[in-house]
């Protein structure tokens, strides 16, 4: 902990700092848009990176509940930093279905957190398979450069809380057919 002269002259007590690793290629997000998707290749390289980080945060008894590509950060080399856990939720064993709080980016939340969205106290729902569900939307976003659903987004969540998901299609997408069936299958209701 350092102290820090304040504005007039008087050191501020218990200031904390978060120093961070430089991200020299930036937000996933931005680095996607500034490629309109990705090539196969470099997309299996980032998202097996970004499994693997969320593999190592669930074994470690942590949820994210935000994953986006807005908290994936890259480095010089490519190498993929999951950043922003100021929404994370610590499990042990079956309490990772004790999670009842809506929160996270509506874009990528998954419909068990959606369908809390209007209540105090909401239903039960599990962490990883809730960040899982944000990946499969991450991963459709890094092949294509955009989201699978359209806006607006009240109607995206009336959607995926009573109809199957479907993602939409567009003949100027190209993407290989197995990298398709894994969102279908990442974005499942009944995975």
């Amino acid at each position: 902990m350092y102290n820090e002269v304040g504005r007039q002259g008087r050191p501020e007590r218990n200031k904390r700092y978060l120093v961070t690793e430089l991200a020299e290629n930036g937000e996933l997000f931005n680095f996607v848009q500034n490629h309109n998707g990705l090539q196969p290749a470099v997309c299996r390289q980032l998202f097996g990176q970004l499994l693997n980080g969320l593999h190592t945060l669930h074994n470690m008894g942590i949820a994210h509940r935000d994953m986006k590509p807005e908290n994936c950060f890259l480095d010089a080399s490519l190498i993929l930093k999951v950043a922003d856990f100021g929404t994370h939720k610590v499990f042990a064993g079956d309490s990772a279905s004790d999670l009842k709080t809506c929160t996270g980016t509506r874009q990528y939340m998954a419909p068990e957190v959606a369908k809390n969205e209007r209540k105090r106290l909401g239903d039960k729902y599990q962490g990883p398979p809730v960040d899982i569900f944000a990946c499969g939307i991450i991963l459709f976003f890094m092949l294509v450069g955009e989201p699978p659903f359209l806006k607006p987004l009240n109607r995206y969540h009336k959607k995926i809380l009573s109809d199957p998901l479907e993602i939409r299609e567009d003949e100027e997408w190209k993407i290989e057919e197995n990298a398709l069936d894994l969102v279908a299958k990442m974005i499942a209701i009944e995975p």
